[in-house]
């Protein structure tokens, strides 16, 4: 990884990122858009994925290039504003004339909850959460209590709904989608995870922004921030991080860390009133 600093356009600058990120960059060279662009995090369209390029203190999205500049600003030649076009593809994306290649792979995987892991952490994060209240009074009461039920018919109602660069109905969904997803590896029943997931991914394109809709499907894959996945860890071994572990989530942008824990919580409440696949048999 490169150390922070000013780069010429020459300059190589290299980034940790997932193995799907990986292979975004390694795909065949097409043009991508700026659709958002900060101090810290850039957001570019490539056929509908949003890739983030981000600075070390930029949140740590699973669709991000994680480089260690200070900030972006600093890094690239060139500024980047909305619109601005970009060419990813054959192992580099080139962005603000600087040529951004993967040198280190990170996992972004949420732990597996096995039942009893899934009933620990249930608990645990029982006595550490907060109600929440704010973060409910924004969503549709009815939305979130067919999401705590695996109700599709939630999605419609949460996507692309209230305050966020990610909208809060959005950061809910992940939470969920996240949690279930680790479920499912640990043993519980898929088909609690398919039809939400299957909404998710018919409606996201049209209802909400390019980066949720890219979020969402990571979610759905098991996907999450990095303070997500210590959180999920912490409660399943129920360890002394909890309540330090909820905090650091909640701290994440305006909503979403909020939306993410909302989610977290009503997962959690579903694994725990439904059997798993191999108490079926």
């Amino acid at each position: 990884m490169l150390a922070s600093h000013h780069v010429s356009a020459t300059t190589p600058i290299r980034v940790a990122a997932t193995g799907r990120v990986r292979d975004v960059l390694a795909g065949r060279v097409r043009t991508a858009t700026v659709v958002h662009a900060g101090h810290d995090a850039v957001y570019l369209d490539v056929d509908g994925f949003c890739l983030g390029v981000l600075s070390r203190s930029a949140t740590a999205v699973p669709c991000g290039l994680r480089t260690t500049l200070a900030s972006l600003a600093e890094g690239l030649a060139t500024p980047t504003p909305p619109g601005s076009r970009a060419r990813v593809g054959g192992g580099s994306l080139l962005l603000g004339g600087a040529r951004l290649t993967v040198g280190r792979v990170v996992e972004a995987s949420v732990p597996a909850l096995p039942p009893a892991a899934a009933r620990r952490a249930a608990r645990a994060l029982a006595k550490v959460c907060p109600p929440l209240p704010h973060t409910r009074e924004e969503l549709p009461a009815a939305a979130l209590t067919l999401l705590g039920d695996g109700d599709p018919a939630a999605v419609p109602l949460l996507l692309g709904r209230g305050s966020g660069l990610t909208p809060l109905g959005d950061d809910v969904l992940c939470g969920w989608l996240a949690t279930v997803a680790a479920g499912v590896l640990g043993g519980h029943d898929p088909a609690r995870l398919r039809p939400v997931a299957a909404a998710v991914a018919a409606l996201a394109s049209r209802n909400t922004t390019t980066l949720s809709a890219t979020l969402l499907d990571c979610a759905a894959r098991g996907e999450a921030l990095p303070r997500f996945r210590r959180l999920v860890a912490d409660l399943a071994s129920a360890g002394p991080g909890c309540a330090a572990g909820l905090a650091a989530l909640l701290e994440v942008g305006h909503t979403s860390g909020h939306g993410l824990a909302l989610g977290l919580h009503l997962a959690l409440d579903l694994l725990q009133r439904f059997p798993t696949e191999r108490t079926l048999v």
